[in-house]
């Protein structure tokens, strides 16, 4: 049961995924000019949303397409900020999904755009707490937020 019954989809294309068929999508791409779909490149740029206003956020191979590291002063950790912005933005008790090719699997070295390799630690040990690591590790790289993690699977 959501406050917002808002979906966003991230590096959504041109066709935004709604998996929990919530009232109301949202996608974002770094190239659009389709009405539900906002123009936005998330390596440099916030989620143009409010806070606490989003229900759902979906990735459907999306994050490793962000970098980890830019020399841009404004984005010197761009995947850093892309989860501060996810959390921003997620309602309390609100869910992020995502879905990404992952090491150590082919599939997360084979595509040259690939610049940010995922492992099993990466969403669970830096951007969530558990019973080992009461704060988020990233936590020293600007990372403010406090994800709960509910699942982790690999498939493949």
């Amino acid at each position: 049961n959501h406050q917002s019954n808002i979906s966003l989809d991230l590096g959504s294309s041109s066709v935004p995924q709604n998996p929990f068929n919530l009232p109301s999508l949202i996608g974002i791409d770094i190239q659009s000019s389709l009405d539900n779909i906002l123009s936005v490149d998330l390596s440099r740029e916030p989620i143009p949303l409010q806070d606490n206003s989003v229900a759902v956020i979906t990735a459907f191979h999306f994050i490793e397409h962000i970098p980890r590291i830019s020399s841009h002063l404004d984005a010197r950790f761009p995947f850093i900020n892309l989860m501060n912005e996810i959390y921003r933005t997620l309602e309390p008790g609100g869910l992020f999904l995502s879905c990404t090719p992952a090491y150590p699997f082919q599939s997360s070295f084979s595509d040259p755009t690939h610049l940010n390799h995922i492992t099993e630690k990466t969403l669970r040990y830096y951007f969530s707490s558990s019973p080992e690591i009461i704060v988020p590790m990233a936590r020293i790289y600007g990372f403010y937020g406090n994800f709960t993690c509910i699942d982790q699977a690999l498939d493949g």
